[in-house]
């Protein structure tokens, strides 16, 4: 388990330049969802 671990932590390091333009448009999008949804549930109530 730890060799694996090990592996991914350093493919990880490799893409991170790639993977963190996506991960912020994927937490962007979240919260503009979870942004509406509470919206929309103080409009109803």
């Amino acid at each position: 388990m730890t060799h694996l671990k090990r592996i991914t932590v350093v493919k990880g390091e490799d893409d991170i330049t790639e993977v963190l333009p996506v991960l912020d448009r994927v937490f962007g999008f979240v919260l503009e969802l979870v942004d509406v949804k509470g919206k929309d549930a103080d409009a109803t109530t």
